[in-house]
């Protein structure tokens, strides 16, 4: 067919396509085609990888920020914005395997 694309892999990170993950994964799977995901959360769903942050780790450190509010050792406007810390890639090892793909130990 002139001008199809074939996709490699796939990236998803809108919550819209996240909440119908399954059916997504389904037609990915039908072609061989990865799904990674921006939710780690998302690879007991049929993900192939994530990278990502574990969403325990944001809470702690909201509640921290809370804390330090609370006591009065902080104002709200006094706390800089912060990006999430220590994301990681997580392979969903039962997927690569059915993919063909090789984990290799630099990736974990």
């Amino acid at each position: 067919m002139a001008g199809s694309t074939r996709f490699t892999s796939l990236r998803i990170t809108d919550n819209t396509v996240v909440s119908g993950l399954e059916g997504l994964v389904a037609v990915a799977e039908a072609q061989k085609i990865p799904v990674f995901t921006g939710d780690i959360a998302s690879l007991k769903r049929g993900g192939f990888a994530a990278y990502g942050v574990k969403f325990y780790d944001i809470g702690y450190r909201t509640g921290q920020m809370a804390a330090a509010i609370l006591k009065g050792e902080k104002r709200p406007k006094d706390i800089p914005s912060e990006y999430a810390q220590n994301p990681r890639l997580v392979i969903n090892e039962k997927v690569a395997a059915w993919l063909g793909i090789t984990v290799r130990p630099e990736w974990e």
